[in-house]
């Protein structure tokens, strides 16, 4: 599979990814319930090693993009830069959340990992989603600034050009 299909078909991942595992370790620390807390960890860990293919395969896939027409280079800049942070953030969270379920055992060790993977989770969630965001506006160009302000005017023009 080409890097560009593997980036495409699992970009999605981190950001549906980490907003689970977050609402997995925070329905765990409410409950306490540690076996949902381990679980929590477990997922920004399986998460975290999924985002590892999807950043490495983006320099591929602006290769691709850059291309296409309709796409500028400040856009995809935009996007990549936003990914280097976003990635730093799952990779911290991911080695944290696998430190927690490594020292388990320890209340106190425990209670320091689970309480930084959640602030990590936050923060990472956060930075993927607007990852995301910034990505889809390489090709959903609905999505760019300033879009839904021309969407109308240019709708009515290609109508119009259509039928003429």
């Amino acid at each position: 599979m080409p890097p560009v299909e593997i980036h495409l078909a699992l970009n999605h991942v981190p950001v549906v990814g980490f907003a689970g595992a977050l609402a997995i370790l925070v329905w765990g620390v409410l409950r306490r319930d540690e076996e949902v807390q381990r679980v929590g960890l477990a997922a920004c860990v399986a998460v975290a090693l999924l985002t590892i293919p999807v950043y490495f395969t983006g320099e591929p896939a602006e290769d691709v993009a850059e291309q296409l027409p309709g796409v500028t280079h400040d856009v995809i800049e935009n996007h990549e830069e936003a990914a280097k942070y976003a990635f730093i953030s799952s990779s911290l969270c991911g080695a944290v959340a696998l430190l927690g379920m490594i020292v388990w055992r320890s209340p106190e060790r425990r209670a320091f990992a689970l309480r930084a993977t959640l602030v990590l989770c936050v923060a990472t969630t956060a930075m993927i989603g607007r990852t995301a965001m910034l990505g889809g506006q390489i090709r959903h160009t609905e999505v760019r600034a300033g879009a839904a302000v021309n969407a109308p005017a240019e709708l009515e023009r290609d109508a119009k050009q259509t039928r003429d």
